[in-house]
């Protein structure tokens, strides 16, 4: 029977020896790494995460206040986030929802009379409204002694739409139909060439421009019609003067936050556009307004730090230094 009991008790223990009950200031064996990961694959990138903090805490007396923290308990905080506190998000969101819901509606209609403003304004007043320009012609003058490309000339006619103009001015930015969208992003900006016309136009003018260099590289020697048929002109009319008036194209100027929700939204940036309608209602409806994920993180937080203190703790310091390290390296 005293074997029995022996045996028994030897057994308990054996079963109840967990070596992820050390401080995490103790390093793992190999076998114990290893029994703890095959155990739970959340502890690879736990462990990581906490060699990590280690690293990055230059100030060991820091260190000091985690020692009676386990990698068990490390474990446990992990898994809680992971099964418990995503459930609980769910239940957050419609917590959100019911108290801002009212304050998200009038967030969306104030960005969609925005929107109908920029649009009536720009059926009404865009430069376009005023005139047509077309690329008509091109001229490529050679050096009499060698052939080599002297100058290249475009040809443009001017068409009012609403009578005589004073003057007008616009730019292109031609592009390949057929390009290296990286090369075309990067030199974007240096392809753009702007012009004028300061003469008053009562129906149809032509005017004659020297190329940039730029542009002289990629036109000699084409006509106008095989030129648009490999590039696209990209021809953006910049401001009009109409009796005495002057009409850019961006007069009427959405603010910052509205324009970016709008790109934000057309580019199916869900992140970006959370944070733009939160920086609108918190500027323009109600101050205390903060955005969905910060609501349900923050109850999240509050839980994690009144269940799991040390541990909670420990995360914020290691994110801390992280994102300081990460600074520092830029």
């Amino acid at each position: 029977m005293k074997k029995l009991l022996l045996l028994s008790s030897l057994t308990i223990l054996l079963f109840s020896c967990n070596s992820l009950d050390k401080s995490i200031l103790e390093d793992l064996s190999v076998k114990e790494l290893k029994e703890a990961i095959t155990k739970d694959s959340l502890f690879t990138y736990m462990y990581e995460e906490i060699v990590d903090f280690k690293k990055l805490n230059k100030d060991k007396t820091k260190l000091v206040n985690y020692i009676e923290l386990t990698w068990q308990e490390i474990l446990d905080y992990n898994n809680f986030k992971l099964e418990k506190l995503s459930d609980m998000g769910v239940e957050f969101e419609k917590e959100y929802l019911s108290k801002y819901d009212k304050t998200i509606k009038n967030g969306f209609e104030l960005i969609d009379d925005y929107k109908k403003k920029n649009e009536e304004w720009l059926n009404k007043n865009h430069p376009n409204n005023f005139v047509d320009i077309e690329l008509i012609g091109i001229n490529t003058e050679y050096y009499t002694y060698s052939r080599g490309v002297d100058d290249v000339y475009f040809k443009f006619r001017i068409k009012t739409k609403k009578g005589r103009i004073q003057q007008v001015t616009w730019g292109i930015n031609p592009k390949a139909k057929i390009n290296d969208k990286k090369k075309d992003d990067l030199y974007s900006l240096l392809d753009y060439q702007g012009y004028i016309y300061s003469s008053p136009i009562n129906n149809v003018a032509t005017g004659r421009y020297e190329a940039s260099y730029k542009h002289e590289k990629i036109a000699a020697g084409k006509s106008a019609k095989s030129f648009l048929r490999d590039y696209n002109l990209n021809l953006e009319i910049r401001k009009v003067r109409f009796k005495n008036k002057n009409i850019s194209y961006d007069d009427f100027e959405l603010p910052f936050e509205v324009k970016r929700y709008i790109e934000s939204e057309e580019e199916k940036d869900i992140w970006s556009t959370e944070y733009y309608l939160k920086k609108i209602i918190a500027d323009e409806i109600d101050a205390n307004f903060i955005s969905k994920s910060d609501y349900v993180s923050k109850k999240q937080d509050s839980i994690l730090e009144s269940k799991f203190p040390l541990e909670f703790s420990l995360y914020k310091n290691y994110f801390d230094l992280k994102y300081s390290s990460l600074n520092k390296s830029e």
